[in-house]
């Protein structure tokens, strides 16, 4: 491993990591991730001054999936957080970036049927998300055993303090081995977060996250609440009704998603191409063309494969996914800077990424305003 990191590649990462990866057109890790994968890859503890947007999720996941003992189906990772959203979001993206890993189980423990819950740890499951106060109702029934957990985080620590999760939280680190590597991330340091750092962690690296996103540029900025079912007819409802439309870049996380969604916009007779991270050069830049020029109006893609586009023609960015974080927000609707006056950004959002937009909104310092769906298109 080099000792400037500049590129996912670098960390040499395990190829099912890498492949997803590639995938979903990462391919730049943020300030925070450079400084947090080698030491949690090393095994040391770990806290990370970092605010949201910073790619704090990513940070730990990434290096969590690479040093998992797949063939030990029992819990090896514990992730507490402040809230079942929060779990939620943290439980998807681990499975998202586990999805080449043979036989990877993670299970989020939130306000679900307990007796769901319960049968999927009989079952095995490597990684365990949930806020403190549901994680140790599993310890305390005798349903979860953390004597196989390595490696713990406190994600949003001083989010989880200010609902009171402390005692929580040092009870189950009473039910650790004393030698498991933990790593803290919080926005802010109180005084009863600085004394368990103190008293828990083992001379921890400490970073802080200084790469903010940056506020995002003025535009037209709103959401529309979607089943993620429905994404694509909402999709066409607004190349349909909106105001202006004449030219949009349709976000996605990975290239498979991106020749999917190009092929069903194409049935509805939409001049659409599609683009993914590995792209040869000579056809991104005959795509980039072909949308200058008019002859496609829409370009699917992921976050860089639409890097270097044209954007004076374009009136709308959509996220059709979700970006994983604040910083990838920012990055797809700068695209307007240079676009057409009045051009306007939305994100398709599932009820189930909800706590991911108010992440970006916190992040951004904006308000994204919500657009109602007709019915029919719910």
């Amino acid at each position: 491993m080099t000792s400037r990191i500049e590129r996912f590649d670098q960390f040499e990462f395990s190829a099912p990591l890498m492949r997803r990866l590639k995938e979903s057109g990462h391919d730049i890790p943020s300030h925070l991730q450079v400084a947090c994968i080698p030491s949690l890859l090393a095994g040391r503890d770990l806290l990370a001054h970092a605010d949201t947007g910073t790619g704090r999720t990513m940070a730990f996941v990434l290096p969590l999936l690479e040093t998992l003992d797949i063939d030990r189906g029992q819990p090896q990772v514990l992730v507490l957080t402040p809230s079942d959203e929060t779990s939620l979001h943290v439980a998807e993206v681990f499975q998202d970036y586990g999805k080449y890993l043979p036989n990877f189980h993670v299970l989020p423990i939130y306000h679900q049927s307990s007796s769901i819950q319960l049968r999927q740890l009989k079952r095995g499951t490597h990684v365990v998300v949930g806020t403190p106060r549901r994680v140790a109702h599993h310890v305390d029934n005798s349903s979860l055993s953390l004597d196989g957990i390595g490696r713990l985080v406190l994600d949003e620590a001083d989010a989880m303090l200010r609902e009171g999760f402390i005692d929580d939280i040092e009870r189950l680190l009473d039910h650790t081995d004393a030698r498991s590597q933990i790593a803290i991330f919080s926005g802010t340091l109180p005084v009863r977060l600085r004394q368990l750092v103190q008293r828990r962690l083992r001379k921890p690296v400490k970073v802080r996250g200084t790469e903010k996103s940056a506020v995002a540029p003025p535009a037209r900025l709103r959401y529309w609440q979607v089943d993620s079912a429905a994404k694509l007819n909402a999709l066409t409802r607004i190349f349909e009704v909106e105001p202006g439309f004449d030219a949009a870049v349709v976000f996605v996380r990975g290239k498979a998603t991106a020749l999917k969604l190009t092929e069903k916009l194409r049935a509805r007779g939409y001049a659409a191409e599609a683009l993914g991270a590995d792209s040869p050069r000579k056809q991104r830049t005959q795509a980039f063309d072909r949308f200058r020029n008019g002859a496609i109006d829409i370009v699917v893609g992921t976050d860089l494969a639409v890097e270097g586009l044209d954007a004076t023609r374009l009136t709308h960015v959509i996220s059709y996914d979700m970006p994983c974080d604040a910083a990838s927000h920012v990055r797809r609707i700068a695209h307007l800077d240079k676009a057409k006056r009045g051009a306007t950004a939305i994100l398709l959002v599932a009820p189930r990424e909800m706590a991911m937009l108010h992440s970006i909104e916190h992040a951004t310092q904006q308000v994204i305003a919500p657009q109602v769906l007709p019915e029919r298109y719910r």
